[in-house]
């Protein structure tokens, strides 16, 4: 119940008051009275926001009954009035004695019914919840007070019937959730106090919002209600189990599962899934599965959330002073208890990840396929003695310092690639002598078996950009591409790590049309040039499939830009990118990719992925009439083969992977001008992939039966259309097969139902309605182009940017909804 302020009252006395005093006739008036004193004159208020903010002030307990007090302002902190939905959760901090650590323990619970037809073994249970329908007074000056409906003292577990104790000693939390209206947004906002009146001296803050929010951008779970983490945990808590597939809902379990997801070790066996049901088991989402069924070209796939960076790095969540001394690239928001992680190790939290092991009997008696842990079995509380600070084994040197160990693992062993010079070719105005060095801690060293054993092969590429982007592409049997221990184009240098490889640019006709090149630059990079390490960042054979938890950590390569017209080295030569390489870093922290280098330079990833290759997937996989130009690759990688209609809703396009963000927030990668049509960066169109080509065509310079497509129709394809562009012809409609057939491609959608020794069903490509729609606007509207046997008939001739440049009434930064 909400009670408004009366303000039909105090506008009607006084106005009373002076008509009864204008009724009065006749006689002097008299002498002027004192002027009165100045009304009271109330602060502006208003009754919409962009953002809410909520600030608890007070938190009052009678009987076991809680006021909280609070007050509402817009994003400019001018006070908001008309709130009438608040909900409330209230935990206690309570001591956990046995690993010398706190949790969270919620007086409001509620029954969960199981549907009992489909689990008729599994019983109700009870869960946390939260309080509504209190009383709330809206005091018209943008303060509130919210009565909670429930009494505390008198709280208890509504299927034990056990009393939840009221423990007025301790820090309380009270978690107040205004829901959205039509007028404002959704607002969450935790206060910590002690009800006797004492200070607050224990806490538990582990992760800020912000932390999530630089991977994630905003977080609305339970229908977009629940958005602070700091009210999550007070559900969120130990005493909450999922009753169907027994997961447990603690936030430090559940929140490292669901990140750990498709890597949890415990999906290593056939048959294994991490799943989590929704109340009563109406809806099962699955965060990790192991079904030993076929995707694409592997059987046995495991599936589930793909975490963008090294799990062991724990910092990227939780972060405190010293982590950040000892990392000051650290962007995680600093919390009290932030340093928990490392301090107060715990089998719940420890057992989240590595779920696969069996620290006590009794887990290894409810699942006989764990491994006992090399001490076993141990108690909490004890963990600190091989694991605490300053211990070999310590929780900081096995995951965070481990992690950022990987990543110089490979410079560490001291091999150094890099191109010194370029040389023209005496007689052969196509061809340059590309003078490779190869240094083991500044010495010049033979590429033998001492760095083979840890690294199978590298490679030299070069790649010529002039001006519009780079010209070719690289595969493994390009000609700008050599193997340095194997090439036939690479000899013997005359001194120690000095190897000289030729590169003729007459082999590749798609370089200056085969003729000597007379302006722009080349790069020369190397690529598979990391070592084998495992776990412990110590090299291992990579051909030893026994090595603990086998990675790869990058040599140090240095990367060069060469001016044609001297083949001197330029050193200002900058590449221009259509996305913020730096902002990768916020999910991913480190770009590693086909065994490269660190992920300082894209410049890599350009010589391979633009406008001039396709992709290589099997004719019949989802991805099949791809590009793997980085403007269509990377946006339908991040999109996870789903397609997003007008209202950025989806549907899927193959297994189900998990993005972070939403997939319409171009500013998680893009700056502002970034995204402005027509493009600024790679603007050409891009080469795609048709049924005819060969699937070997993407490792060679062969584009037999290849196709064109417009580059702003290969961009908004990416994620508009479930169809890769390759497929799609120039009516706008599916083309046929090689041989004139309908089109087909395997059936995803039965996930894993009525496949036949490993083999997917197969179904007709089509096209929604919706698609067709917009695949028509495209073409008709937009000048977008399909199906071009040339690059120049698919180039210069859209005019998306008239309706969808930023600032225009459907600019793309508008109907995206960010640059706000």
């Amino acid at each position: 119940m909400t009670k408004q302020p009366n303000y039909k009252a105090k506008f009607w006395l006084p106005l009373t008051a002076s008509l009864l005093l204008a009724g009065c006739g006749g006689g002097d008036d008299g002498a002027n009275g004192e002027p009165g004193k100045p009304g009271e004159i109330l602060p502006p208020t208003t009754r919409t926001a962009e953002r809410l903010n909520i600030e608890v002030t007070q938190v009052n307990e009678q009987d076991g009954t809680l006021t909280v007090h609070f007050k509402a302002s817009d994003q400019h902190g001018t006070a908001l009035v008309g709130i009438n939905d608040v909900r409330t959760t209230v935990a206690k901090l309570s001591a956990d004695n046995a690993s010398g650590g706190h949790n969270w323990v919620s007086y409001l619970r509620k029954s969960t019914k199981v549907d009992h037809e489909r689990f008729p073994d599994v019983d109700d249970v009870s869960h946390a919840s939260s309080d509504k329908g209190g009383e709330l007074i809206d005091n018209g000056d943008g303060s509130y007070q919210y009565q909670l409906k429930s009494n505390l003292q008198k709280a208890k577990d509504p299927i034990t019937k056990a009393p939840i104790e009221w423990q007025q000693q301790l820090t309380h939390r009270i978690g107040v959730e205004v829901r959205s209206s039509d007028d404002y947004p959704v607002a969450n906002v935790a206060y910590d106090w002690v009800p006797d009146g004492g200070d607050v001296t224990e806490t538990r803050k582990i992760v800020s919002s912000d932390a999530c929010r630089v991977c994630h951008t905003e977080l609305d779970f339970h229908g977009g209600s629940r958005i602070e983490t700091d009210n999550c945990v007070t559900c969120h808590n130990a005493d909450n189990v999922d009753p169907i597939s027994g997961e447990s809902l603690d936030l430090k379990v559940m929140a490292h599962k669901l990140h750990h997801g498709l890597d949890l070790p415990s999906l290593k066996q056939e048959g294994t899934k991490y799943s989590i049901f929704t109340s009563g088991g109406a809806d099962e989402r699955i965060y990790g599965e192991n079904d030993g069924i076929w995707v694409l070209s592997n059987k046995g796939t495991i599936d589930g959330v793909n975490y963008p960076m090294d799990i062991r790095n724990c910092t990227s969540c939780h972060a405190d002073e010293a982590d950040h001394q000892a990392n000051p690239d650290l962007i995680t928001p600093i919390t009290a208890d932030a340093g928990n992680w490392k301090t107060v190790p715990s089998i719940a939290a420890c057992g989240s990840c590595h779920d696969n092991i069996a620290f006590t009997q009794q887990m290894l008696d409810a699942n006989h396929n764990l491994e006992r842990h090399v001490s076993f079995p141990i108690e909490d509380g004890t963990c600190l003695s091989c694991h605490g600070e300053g211990n070999t084994f310590s929780v900081a040197a096995v995951h965070t310092k481990a992690a950022m160990d990987k990543k110089e693992a490979g410079k560490e062993y001291g091999y150094q690639f890099e191109v010194t010079h370029l040389e023209p070719v005496s007689g052969v105005d196509t061809a340059y002598d590309a003078h490779v060095l190869v240094t083991k801690d500044g010495q010049g060293v033979t590429l033998g078996d001492e760095y083979l054993q840890f690294k199978n092969s590298v490679r030299l590429f070069l790649n010529w950009d002039n001006g519009l982007g780079f010209e070719t592409h690289v595969g493994k049997k390009t000609p700008n591409s050599f193997e340095l221990d194997k090439s036939s184009d690479c000899r013997d240098g005359g001194e120690t790590g000095q190897i000289i490889c030729r590169w003729d640019t007459a082999n590749d006709p798609y370089i200056n049309g085969g003729q000597p090149l007379t302006s722009g630059h080349i790069l020369t990079s190397f690529i598979s040039s990391g070592v084998c390490v495992d776990s412990r960042n110590q090299l291992v054979n990579c051909e030893d499939n026994n090595a603990l938890e086998k990675i790869s950590s990058p040599s140090t390569v240095v990367n060069r830009f060469f001016e044609v017209s001297s083949l001197t080295e330029d050193e200002h030569f900058e590449l221009k990118l259509g996305a913020s390489f730096d902002r990768c870093g916020s999910c991913h922290e480190q770009v590693i990719q086909h065994d490269s280098r660190r992920s300082d330079d894209p410049s890599q990833c350009k010589a391979c992925h633009n406008a001039n290759r396709f992709t290589r997937s099997p004719a019949d996989s989802p991805r099949d009439g791809g590009s793997s130009d980085l403007k269509f690759e990377v946006h339908k990688i991040h999109s996870n083969y789903r397609f997003a209609y007008a209202d950025n809703s989806f549907d899927m396009v193959g297994r189900l992977e998990y993005y972070p963000a939403p997939i319409a927030d171009c500013s998680q990668c893009h700056e502002p001008d970034q995204i402005d049509l027509p493009l600024a960066q790679n603007p050409r169109p891009s080469i795609a992939r048709a049924p005819a080509t060969s699937l070997d065509d993407g490792t060679t310079l062969g584009r037999d039966g290849a196709v064109y497509t417009s580059p702003i129709a290969t961009v908004c394809s990416s994620c508009h259309l479930s169809v890769g562009p390759g497929l799609i012809g120039a009516d706008g409609n599916i083309v046929t097969d090689a041989l004139g057939n309908t089109l087909l491609t395997r059936d995803l959608s039965s996930n894993g139902i009525g496949y036949d020794n490993g083999e997917f069903p197969q179904v007709p490509v089509t096209l929604t309605a919706d698609e067709k729609s917009l695949l028509n606007h495209m073409i008709q509207m937009g000048g977008a182009v399909f199906g071009a046997s040339s690059e120049a008939e698919a180039a210069g001739t859209e005019s998306c940017s008239v309706c969808h440049a930023i600032g225009s009434t459907t600019g793309v930064d508008k109907v995206h909804g960010q640059l706000n």
